[in-house]
């Protein structure tokens, strides 16, 4: 008397890592063809994708990845392509984001904390989309580091009305930090926010756009930073972080400049939608209308690499193809994650008479 989701059997005993990727959903590696949903013959089920993490110089993959997914009061911050877990202090909510939902931080006690592990890199790239609520000079958006001297932040505004990043392993001042800058964040706006170090250059986005470079010869395994936080500074004066952050990245290695504006442009889609009613004809189209009780299978393209997830009525996993037969209409949500990480959406109307 229940549900039963997602039974496999295997000819081969899999190993402990993949039972435990099986148990996070985690996604599909960066070039795994997906599983037919329903052709695999038997004995040929391969184990699940275990989630990319390479590191350091020639590293492509997508190394964390919050997408801030949770119900209020969770405790937990899943890193959705790994297992670098952040933990969550204080009161926290989620809600409508720029990308899908959002983590917001109340600016009074709440923060999160990332594993030492998210900045084990030399070269690397951070992204987010932000909003903040109001002009707190110094607040955090990420704060990678040690101590007061030892550090990688990037604040989106400082009493001189600018957002900067820094890194520095000696403390503060011009002597010591290491820093990029540009014109403040807008309160109460969604802004992209980008940073990436690439050998002894630093640069900055916004917006997707590149508003800064500099000569930048540190590097995060200069700092070797173990507390690292979101929404929360190394320096006990600075204000708490008020505002939202959705879909926040870390790549160990330095995202392209136009993958970067790629992450910033939401509205961009490398996804074919394609439909099919009740096993007939497969036709090139994101809306049908059918009678209710038939079936609809929604099979997307690209057909491989990258990797799919779903949300909407009766869909779940990330076979690439999903069958579903709603008894009233629903929309439903395709979200493909290319091998560098970038993330399409497509959207999937179903309407019932």
């Amino acid at each position: 008397n229940g549900k039963i989701d997602d039974f496999r059997l295997y000819d081969t005993a899999l190993s402990d890592e993949h039972i435990a990727a099986l148990v996070r959903g985690a996604p599909m590696a960066p070039g795994a063809a997906p599983r037919p949903p329903s052709t695999t013959s038997p004995g040929n089920i391969q184990p699940p994708a275990l989630p990319v993490t390479t590191s350091g110089a020639g590293a492509s993959a997508l190394f964390a990845h919050y997408q801030f997914e949770n119900t209020d009061f969770e405790t937990s911050l899943i890193d959705s392509v790994g297992a670098n877990h952040g933990t969550i202090a204080g009161q926290v909510k989620y809600m409508a984001g720029r990308i899908s939902k959002a983590i917001e931080f109340n600016g009074i006690d709440s923060y999160a904390t990332l594993p030492s592990s998210v900045a084990d890199c030399n070269d690397i790239t951070v992204a987010a989309w932000v909003l903040t609520y109001d002009k707190r000079d110094f607040q955090r958006i990420f704060d990678f580091g040690n101590n007061d001297r030892q550090y990688l932040f990037l604040a989106p505004d400082t009493a001189e009305d600018k957002m900067r990043f820094s890194i520095s392993i000696n403390g503060t001042g011009a002597d010591n930090e290491q820093s990029l800058t540009t014109a403040n964040v807008t309160p109460q706006v969604w802004t992209h926010v980008a940073v990436k170090l690439e050998g002894d250059i630093g640069s900055m986005f916004v917006n997707g756009v590149k508003v800064d470079t500099q000569r930048i010869t540190l590097n995060p395994t200069d700092v070797k930073p173990q507390h690292n936080f979101l929404a929360k500074s190394q320096f006990a004066v600075d204000p708490m972080y008020a505002g939202l952050i959705d879909d926040f990245r870390v790549y160990h290695f330095a995202l392209p400049d136009t993958a970067i504006a790629a992450l910033a442009d939401d509205t961009q889609s490398v996804v074919t939608p394609y439909m099919q009613v009740n096993g007939g004809d497969w036709e090139r189209t994101d809306s049908v209308t059918i009678n209710s009780g038939d079936r609809v299978t929604m099979g997307p393209q690209p057909r491989t690499g990258g990797s799919w997830s779903w949300s909407g009525p009766g869909v779940s996993g990330g076979n690439r193809e999903q069958t579903v037969s709603p008894q009233e209409s629903v929309t439903i949500v395709a979200t493909y994650t290319d091998p560098q990480g970038l993330q399409s959406r497509q959207i999937f109307n179903i309407i019932v008479r």
